[in-house]
């Protein structure tokens, strides 16, 4: 499957003079659709998009499988909204570029006192 699809890809290279710029709106719109799941808790999204040994680290550094990143993904409590956009990043200095960061707000709701 995996060589099927990397054949797949090098021939989309190879045959389109912009197929970097589909990969690149490919990822993008892919990447998108898993940021939007997140707020509402749709595992089915991630369900589908993640390989079946996969691994996930979160923005704390906890490690959880593949099973345990789904069990734990659940909708926003309620009060609580956010949105979370990918956009494209420029470089900054020598460094190399990035194809795109995540941008994301959010709002908590107020915890009674």
């Amino acid at each position: 499957m995996i060589l099927f699809l990397l054949l797949f890809i090098a021939f989309e290279l190879h045959a389109s003079p912009n197929a970097s710029d589909q990969i690149t709106e490919l990822l993008r719109t892919q990447d998108q659709a898993l940021l939007d799941a997140f707020a509402p808790g749709d595992r089915k999204v991630w369900d589908h998009a993640l390989a079946a040994d996969a691994v996930y680290v979160d923005e704390n550094g906890a490690i959880m499988s593949r099973s345990e990143f789904l069990k734990q993904l659940e909708p926003l409590p309620a009060g609580a909204s956010g949105n979370m956009s990918t956009c494209v990043a420029a470089p900054v200095s020598d460094s190399p570029p990035q194809s795109h960061c995540r941008r994301g707000t959010e709002r908590a709701r107020k915890s009674p006192r």
